[in-house]
C-alpha cells in the first residue's frame, strides 16, 4: 500500500434500498394548496390561492382577476377539505367547456377572455416560491414599485378600458433634474436614495388605483385611471412642491403629463408614453423643475 493510500477505505455512503412513495405522497398531499396559476395574459406568472368554503373569482378593469374586490364573475369554486368544485360564469370555461360544479384537478386549465388559468396543488414553500418568481419579474428591485415591463403590460390594458367607456387616462413621467451630472460626479449609487425618495414622495400624491413604476435610472411614470390632463398637471405640481418640502435645497423634477385626449382618434399605450416623454424633455429644456402639459 503506497503512502498516499489511507490505511482503511472510507465508509462508503449508501442509498436506501425502498422508498415508501405511497407514505411520502400521503404527508405531501396534506400540506399541499390548491392554486390557480396564470399562464397567459397580462399577468401571467400569478398565483392565486383558493380561498377555504365559498369563493367568486372576479375580473376588473381590463381583465385583472381577483377573489376580492369587484367586477364581473368569471368562476364559482367551492373548497372543501381537499377538493375544489368549479362552477364558470361570464362565458368562461374550463378545458373549453363551461363548467357546473365539476371537481377540478391538477392540469385542469380555466380559461376567462385573454386569461388562461391552470389549476395545481403545492406546498407551501412552493407557492411561496412562485409569488416570489412573479413579484421578481414585476416589481423594480431598488424602489419596490412596478417595473417597466409591469407598467407596459398595465398601460395596454388601461388604454383599452378607457378608450372602450370613453374615461380620461393620464400618464406622468416624473425625472430628476441634473441626475447625469450627479451620477458623473459621484456614481450612480448616488442616485439610489433620491431615487427610493422619490418613489415615497409620488406615492403620497397620486391615489391608490394609480400604478407608479420606475422607468429608468431616474424616471418614474404614474398611470393615472379618470384623469383629466389638467388634473395630472395638478398632481405634478403637488410632487413637485413635496418633494421640496422633503428634501429642502435637493433635487427637483421635471414632470411631463399626457392624456388619451390629447392623442386624437387612434389613440395608443405606445403614443401616450411617448408624447409623455416629449412633454418631460420639454420641461428640461426650459429648465426643469416644472410641469409641461405641451410639447
Amino acid at each position: 500500500m503506497s503512502p498516499d493510500e489511507p490505511d482503511e477505505a472510507p465508509e462508503r455512503e449508501t442509498m436506501p434500498t425502498f422508498v415508501d412513495f405511497d407514505e411520502f405522497d400521503a404527508k405531501a398531499s396534506t400540506s399541499a394548496r390548491p392554486v390557480l396559476i396564470q399562464t397567459a395574459g397580462l399577468e401571467a406568472g400569478r398565483v392565486f390561492e383558493v380561498p377555504e368554503g365559498a369563493s367568486t373569482l372576479r375580473r376588473a378593469r381590463g381583465w385583472e382577476l381577483s377573489f376580492d374586490g369587484d367586477g364581473a364573475e368569471v368562476a364559482s369554486l367551492l373548497r372543501e377539505a381537499d377538493r375544489v368544485l368549479c362552477t364558470t360564469l361570464d362565458a368562461a370555461t374550463v378545458g373549453g367547456e363551461p363548467a357546473a360544479a365539476r371537481p377540478l384537478v391538477p392540469g385542469d386549465r380555466l380559461e376567462a377572455g385573454p386569461v388562461l388559468l391552470r389549476f395545481q396543488r403545492v406546498g407551501p414553500d412552493e407557492a411561496r416560491a412562485l409569488r416570489e418568481l412573479y413579484a421578481g419579474s414585476r416589481r423594480d428591485g431598488l424602489t419596490g414599485l412596478a417595473n417597466a415591463r409591469a407598467l407596459v403590460e398595465h398601460l395596454s390594458s388601461e388604454v383599452a378600458y378607457a378608450r372602450r367607456h370613453k374615461e380620461p387616462l393620464s400618464l406622468l413621467i416624473v425625472d430628476l433634474d441634473g441626475s447625469s451630472a450627479r451620477a458623473l460626479a459621484d456614481g450612480f449609487d448616488a442616485l439610489d436614495p433620491l431615487v427610493r425618495l422619490l418613489g415615497r414622495v409620488v406615492g403620497a400624491c397620486v391615489e391608490r388605483g394609480d400604478v407608479i413604476a420606475r422607468t429608468g435610472a431616474d424616471e418614474l411614470c404614474v398611470a393615472q385611471r379618470g384623469v383629466t390632463l389638467e388634473r395630472g398637471a395638478t398632481v405634478g405640481d403637488q410632487i413637485r412642491a413635496a418633494l421640496a418640502a422633503a428634501s429642502p435645497g435637493g433635487p427637483t423634477v421635471s414632470v411631463g403629463v399626457a392624456s388619451l385626449a390629447c392623442l386624437g382618434d387612434d389613440p395608443s399605450d405606445s403614443a401616450l408614453l411617448e408624447r409623455a416623454r416629449a412633454r418631460v424633455e420639454a420641461a428640461r429644456l426650459r429648465g426643469g423643475d416644472r410641469v409641461s402639459t405641451e410639447g
